[in-house]
């Protein structure tokens, strides 16, 4: 669902909400992948099945990510230094980006706690070379996703949920480190909520942008 204030009538909301993105380079603009041209064929007929198979929102080159919140600075020490990508004086551009109803997207929340239940309660049960058990799987995590707002609803849906998310990020670090999992120290937020978003037009204005190094 695409959310704009024609389709929903919300001309009268006028709240904003900051998300967060971060890289090696600094950017006035954030792009997709592919309208940055750095789409590789082979990877995307890959996701090209995952769409359909997973009901997603929208294609996984044609999205940005990004926190809730700004990301702990001490991270690299959160993670006992132990994580492979947030190591200690990584040197990142903050890329902060303001959202409002004039903005027009797709978006996906993941990795909440709910999606996180579901995965711990089911993954060792799931048959993941079974077409109908891998279907099973991804409609509940679909109607989770549906249910609670965290893809397809309106304007003020979004800004309703994201804002519960507030001021979490840094804690899901923490919760995500105790559990002590070699996965998780090594993908950028396995187990931390964060935010899909798919521009119509395939970029978002930065609204500022911080130099900020680890520790």
């Amino acid at each position: 669902m695409i959310i704009n204030r024609e389709c929903f009538g919300l001309e009268s909301i006028t709240e904003t909400i900051d998300l967060y993105h971060y890289s090696t380079d600094q950017y006035t603009v954030l792009k997709t992948m592919r309208l940055a041209g750095v789409v590789d064929r082979e990877r995307e007929q890959k996701f090209d099945k995952s769409v359909v198979e997973r009901s997603l929102v929208g294609h996984y080159f044609d999205h940005i990510s990004f926190f809730i919140d700004p990301i702990p600075l001490d991270l690299a020490s959160l993670s006992g230094h132990r994580h492979t990508l947030w190591t200690k004086g990584l040197k990142l551009y903050e890329h902060k980006v303001t959202i409002s109803i004039n903005d027009v997207f797709r978006y996906d929340l993941v990795a909440t706690p709910k999606h996180l239940k579901l995965l711990d309660d089911t993954l060792d049960g799931v048959d993941w070379d079974d077409e109908r058990a891998r279907k099973g799987y991804f409609d509940a995590e679909r109607k989770i996703s549906k249910d609670n707002g965290y893809s397809h609803g309106d304007y003020n849906t979004f800004i309703t949920t994201i804002s519960k998310f507030k001021n979490g990020t840094r804690q899901s670090f923490i919760d995500m480190f105790k559990l002590d999992l070699d996965m998780e120290y090594r993908q950028h937020a396995a187990r931390v909520p964060h935010l899909m978003l798919y521009p119509e037009n395939g970029s978002i204005p930065v609204t500022s942008v911080k130099r900020i190094t680890l520790r």
